[in-house]
């Protein structure tokens, strides 16, 4: 199976991002996880909808799996979000559920940081 990773903000979601997350199904992805900020985005600017918000968004929009990049790295520059995201990412290894149902939910309530299709 054929997993893309796509580290994002969605601060806010908007077309270009599910243009984004098209275009990564069309170029074969079977699933697809994007790593994304919480509440606070890069150096430490209150996000414009809560990350529950814009994690439905790209569940909604195609997205498979949406985890919540923990703060202190979500906070910094660029490069350490980017770098942070990709450890992620390459951390979930085969550990990853199948994209194959349509409903969303958030798995485990808003106390967890975790989105994905059920």
């Amino acid at each position: 199976m054929k997993i893309a990773g796509i580290v994002a903000e969605y601060n806010p979601f908007h077309n270009g991002h599910k243009y984004q997350i098209q275009a990564t199904r069309q170029a074969g992805a079977e699933g697809i996880v994007a790593v994304m900020s919480g509440d606070c985005v890069q150096r430490g600017s209150a996000a414009v909808f809560s990350k529950y918000d814009r994690a439905q968004a790209a569940i909604r929009n195609g997205a498979d799996l949406v985890i919540e990049l923990p703060c202190p790295f979500s906070c910094s520059n660029s490069e350490v979000f980017a770098r942070s995201a990709v450890r992620l990412l390459a951390g979930l290894g085969d550990h990853l559920p199948a994209p194959h149902h349509r409903s969303c939910r958030s798995w485990g309530g808003r106390g967890n940081d975790l989105v994905f299709r059920l």
